[in-house]
């Protein structure tokens, strides 16, 4: 059976290997680089773990890492979830050594895995799908090569360099213990905080609007007793000897109640590791969270890693909605998690942070009838309301991998225009540039790009009322300004005040500089954090983009996507926001990167006269909305398993981010000629979503198809056509199917305006899951292939193809006065569950909820 290795807790008290639980099988090139890792960094600041199975046999191991004397368990995992200081591991694995563990957080994606036996030595894995095993990469490459789930997940070999020195001892924690500080926080919610400081931390990244009253406030070490509760309406807190209990006030429910606090020192001072284990419920659901690709709405049963699950297709916002009627919001954007994978706890961790910091809410008592439009209003008067999105972002909008020439651009407009489709935002993707970092039409622009204020002009004529470009936030040596960036010191950089190297990918066609002596020769990320950073990459982008009309920002890779060559960017130092001085380890704030980013934008877009201008990110965090951020789902496949699962994350990401999409069809992997039905049903989920945007990389790529230049595409990056009169087979109808998908939308329109008028003044989610408005429909709970499009309008998108009918359940009680009336046959159901006929491609489940009578 699978096995876990994991690293014991401090060196302090190393001590030999033990197995536990069946015999396995490890490979001598997984041990020897667990090995070879811990023998170099003998101690740790904080230990930080993502996925590890193995498929080998336990008397290996020993032979292979006792003569290394490295101080590691195997424990089987098993379902009790005892506390960690009873020695057992977060996912209820004994650890026959007796020591506590540090951070195990498993990840629960078919993608990738990551050990790290220090902040500094980590090795990275891949996950086979079919077999749940995890390779070793060994210079790119898993091991075995067989087993690779997909190229892109491969980080590149780092480099050759001296073994570095050993870490320092570790210092001791504080002789006193933690603080607690437990207030009352806008209506019926609690705000708890738990710190060594004296006083609640602020200068670190937060999500929350500092909106707690003193005067409702408790504050005492952990461990100890106040007998005096916190009140507001209808929540209440109490501290006692294991942490704190938060009650429901009108059912008596508990919400939040902690057990047991583990806390690790580090090498930074006055930052620490944290585990808190807190109680729930074996048949609690957990919904939000972020946008996770595990496959189901309830994240009940799921490992949360908070540094794994923020990458190209996956965004964590943690904050999660529970089943029992009450919001939890844990405000920390160090690496670490949130463990729901045990029935009766949750482990909340962060690896690196100077306090933990939780918003518990729920409903009024006089809203037990609806209880959860409260906790989202709640929600967003802690993180703040989100803008209303424009109207002409309400539109279409046009993009695809990619549009190579401004003469191709203005020629799919007018092509549009012929096909009765009106292109409201127009999307330029990447590598229209020379080198990235350029940041400018910089690919042989007197052929390609020869005058884009001018291409601008001409879409405005055709009624494109928006452009959008892309920029990644990264500078590859032979850019434009890669060695000012250098110079200036506006990298990411370490401690010492280096610039780190920095992975992601670079582009033939940029030339290079050879590496001279004492040169940087990596790719440079600008430093979000650092306002000098910022205002150049601003500086740059106005003058390129800005000055010339392009005034909104497609923002790709913005988690931010590569990696330190040399493995995880944990000896990144950020800037604090109070000082300005370079304070906060990578380790303890790096969820806030997609923040900062988004603010580079906000900030650089309103001070040349745009306020409104707004950015298209593929990562998010607490507070990105407030930036004019909307999200989407990154690279996704074109598959209907793919379209099935983005109605789930959809749903999760709606309840905890207002703006969300995906790439209408999916992004790669589709066929162009074959995948015409495909193009109509995601139309028909898209036009739901915030934006409906057509993107993605078709094959097979077909350049006589493409009336462009070849000069312009020398990568040879232009997928096949994405417009939907090419779409095959010829027996489908793709164009009338999009169109007829499009005119709903238009219909909707004033509707639909509304909602985002709720959303930006109650926080209330235009999309969202069939038991926000019946909470008392226990049977809605499970059903995550349908949702409510606002209070007025049930949808149940087709997601099987060739299907001729679809299962749709229509929530209330039997008998109720709910009649559900078919938007295009106008046939009128009642609450139950109906096969409903699907009629033509044109058409599709939509029903407007109404009462009888």
């Amino acid at each position: 059976m699978p096995v876990r290795v994991s690293r014991r807790g401090l060196s302090r008290r190393d001590q030999p290997p033990n197995i536990e639980g069946h015999p396995v099988a490890v490979t001598a090139a997984v041990v020897a680089a667990v090995a070879a890792a811990a023998r170099t960094r003998p101690r740790t600041m904080a230990l930080f773990w993502t996925c590890l199975v193995l498929p080998s046999a336990a008397a290996d191991l020993v032979a292979l890492v006792a003569p290394h004397e490295v101080p590691f368990s195997i424990a089987s995992p098993r379902a009790a979830c005892p506390s960690v200081r009873n020695g057992t591991d977060q996912k209820g694995g004994t650890l026959l050594a007796g020591r506590k563990p540090k951070f195990l957080n498993t990840t629960d994606s078919n993608e990738c895995c990551t050990l790290c036996i220090s902040l500094h030595d980590c090795t990275t894995w891949i996950r086979e799908p079919q077999t749940g095993h995890c390779w070793l990469l060994a210079g790119g490459t898993p091991i075995p090569s067989t087993d690779r789930t997909a190229g892109f997940f491969a980080r590149p070999p780092p480099p050759s360099a001296p073994p570095s020195p050993p870490l320092p001892p570790l210092p001791p924690l504080p002789s006193t213990p933690p603080n607690i500080f437990v207030e009352a926080f806008g209506n019926d919610s609690i705000r708890i905080r738990i710190t060594y400081a004296l006083e609640p931390v602020t200068n670190i990244p937060s999500g929350v609007l500092p909106r707690g009253r003193r005067d409702a406030r408790v504050s005492a070490a952990w461990g100890s007793v106040h007998t005096d509760p916190v009140l507001n309406g209808n929540i209440e807190a109490v501290v006692h000897g294991s942490g704190v209990t938060v009650t429901r006030r009108s059912d008596n429910v508990v919400l939040f109640a902690t057990t047991d606090l583990h806390i690790e020192t580090t090498q930074v001072p006055h930052f620490y590791g944290w585990n808190l284990t807190v109680t729930s419920s074996a048949d609690e659901k957990v919904w939000g969270l972020g946008e996770r690709s595990q496959g189901t709405l309830n994240n009940k049963g799921s490992n949360i890693d908070f540094r794994t699950n923020q990458h190209n297709t996956m965004i964590t916002i943690p904050f999660a909605v529970s089943s029992k009627r009450y919001g939890v919001l844990f405000n920390s954007a160090a690496w670490g998690g949130i463990d729901l994978s045990r029935d009766n706890c949750t482990v909340f961790s962060a690896i690196m942070s100077k306090q933990l910091d939780f918003l518990v809410m729920t409903h009024p008592a006089t809203a037990a009838a609806t209880p959860f439009p409260p906790i989202l209003t709640a929600y967003y008067a802690a993180i703040g309301l989100p803008p209303v999105l424009p109207t002409w972002a309400l539109g279409f909008w046009a993009s695809k991998q990619r549009y190579a020439s401004q003469t191709e651009i203005v020629d799919v407009v007018h092509q549009y225009r012929a096909h009765n489709i009106s292109v409201d935002v127009l999307v330029i993707d990447w590598k229209h540039y020379q080198c990235v970092g350029d940041w400018n039409f910089t690919l042989d622009p007197a052929v390609c790009w020869p005058d884009p204020a001018a291409m601008v002009s001409a879409l405005n004529a055709l009624g494109v009322k928006q452009v959008f470009v892309s920029l990644h936030p990264w500078s590859e040596p032979g850019s434009t300004t890669h060695s000012a960036m250098v110079t200036r010191g506006l990298c990411a950089r370490n401690a010492s005040g280096d610039a780190v190297p920095w992975g992601g990918w670079r582009l033939p066609t940029c030339a290079a500089p050879a590496p001279g002596p004492g040169s940087f020769s990596s790719n440079c990320l600008y430093d979000a954090s650092n306002p000098r950073s910022r205002q150049f990459l601003w500086d740059e982008l106005q003058s390129s983009y800005f000055d010339r009309g392009i005034t909104n920002f497609w923002t790709d890779g913005t988690e931010p996507a590569g990696a330190p060559a040399g493995g995880l960017p944990f000896d990144i130092v950020f800037y604090s926001d109070e000082t300005n001085q370079p304070e906060w380890p990578a380790a303890s704030a790096f969820m806030a990167w997609p923040v900062w980013h988004s603010k580079t934008i906000a900030q650089g877009t309103a001070s040349a006269g745009s306020p409104d201008s707004w950015s298209l990110a593929r990562s998010a965090w607490l507070g990105s909305h407030l930036h004019n951020t909307i999200v989407w789902s990154g690279d996704i496949q074109s598959s209907w398993e793919t379209l099935a699962s983005q109605v789930k994350i959809g749903l999760n990401m709606q309840l905890v981010y207002p703006y969300w999409n995906s790439d209408t069809a999916g992004f790669g992997g589709g066929d162009w000629q074959t995948m015409g039905e495909l193009i109509v049903r995601w139309f028909q989920f898209s036009i739901f979503t915030g934006v409906v945007r057509m993107h993605g990389d078709r094959s097979p790529h077909e350049p006589q198809l493409i009336p462009l230049e070849q000069q312009c595409d020398p990568t040879h990056a232009a997928g096949g056509p994405i417009e939907p009169w090419v779409y095959g087979p010829s027996n489908i109808s793709t164009l009338g199917g999009v169109q007829a998908a499009l005119e709903v939308r238009k219909t909707l329109l004033p509707y639909l305006t509304q909602q985002i008028e709720l959303l930006s003044t109650q926080g209330q989610p235009f999309m969202r899951p069939l038991w926000y408005d019946f909470p008392d429909d226990a049977t809605v709970q499970e059903v995550q292939d349908q949702f409510m499009f606002g209070p007025d309008y049930m949808v149940a998108p087709v997601l099987t193809q060739g299907a001729t009918s679809r299962a749709v359940i229509f929530p209330g009680k039997t008998g109720a006065d709910l009649v559900y009336t078919h938007y295009f046959t106008g046939k009128v159901y009642y609450p139950g569950q109906h096969d409903v006929s699907l009629g033509s491609l044109s058409t599709f489940p939509l029903f407007k909820v109404g009462r009888s009578g």
